[in-house]
């Protein structure tokens, strides 16, 4: 597995080390690869976020509107979202 070297602040240092201590993580490793993996989940979320962003803009260029006031169609497209989303 390849090795990285990162400077964290203290907070951070001691934040690790008490999950360590706890047994939240085996090892320190282990904490940043689940921190990774929440960060990279966040970054996935915040793309397909801006990709529907643009896809409703160009929608709307192209004069393809949903029915009813504006409030109706972000309600029905929260909706769907918090479907997808299993809320």
């Amino acid at each position: 597995m390849p090795t990285r070297h990162v400077t964290v602040t203290d907070q951070q240092f001691a934040f690790l080390d008490h999950l360590v201590a706890e047994g939240r993580y085996s090892t320190v490793s282990d904490a940043m690869r689940a921190a990774l993996c929440l960060l990279e989940r966040d970054e996935t979320t915040w793309e397909n976020l801006r990709l529907g962003i643009l896809h409703g803009y160009d929608q709307v260029l192209l004069g393809r509107l949903s029915p009813g006031s504006g409030e109706e169609a972000v309600m029905r497209a929260f909706d769907r979202a918090m479907a997808r989303a299993g809320a």
